[in-house]
């Protein structure tokens, strides 16, 4: 039967138009298990878990999906002062998922021609209020205070576009001619 409003085409049935398909989901560059949430996702540069939530991320998996392929990404878990879970491949999960055990930072590094061409930082906030970073690809990301990771934010950038931008930063401005007032 037609909508309220509106009448059948002449000569056929009604058309009823089809439930909107489902599109596929959004694939993520980075899952993080944290929490009483379960796993969320988020690309890279934008930021995984949320700051000042203070739920812990129990366990993350970084897979590139643009310029980097996830093997020439690799990562690790701080799981105490000093003590840091074995360095895992890109994709990989990397911590624990309904243990409640949180990590309590990470440390990111490419490899291969991704560490050649490209460069990483990263940043994280942890459950006492404590920010660091960005911190240098391979450097350990983690509070002083060894407070549970809550949320990451992962960069990569291409390395002539780096160097680019670091001379340009340095320039003092020049007043451009003319413009002064007296």
């Amino acid at each position: 039967a037609p909508a309220p409003g509106q009448q059948a085409p002449a000569g056929g049935p009604t058309h009823v138009p089809a439930a909107p398909s489902q599109t596929a989901p959004e694939v993520m560059d980075m899952v993080a298990h944290i929490q009483g949430r379960g796993d969320v996702g988020a690309h890279l540069g934008d930021r995984l878990g949320e700051v000042g939530s203070k739920r812990w991320i129990e366990g993350f998996a970084i897979a590139p999906t643009r310029n980097v392929a996830p093997a020439d990404i690799e990562y690790q878990a701080v799981l105490g002062r000093g003590w840091l879970s074995p360095w895992v491949e890109g994709g990989e999960f990397c911590g624990s998922r309904g243990m409640a055990l949180p990590v309590l930072g990470l440390r990111v590094r490419l490899r291969g021609d991704a560490a050649r061409d490209y460069e990483c930082s990263y940043s994280a906030s942890f459950t006492d209020g404590t920010q660091v970073g960005p911190v240098a690809g391979g450097e350990s990301c983690e509070a002083e205070s060894l407070a549970p990771l809550e949320s990451i934010e992962l960069v990569i950038t291409p390395r002539a576009a780096a160097a680019e931008e670091k001379p340009a930063a340095a320039k003092p401005a020049k007043p451009a001619s003319g413009s002064r007032r007296r």
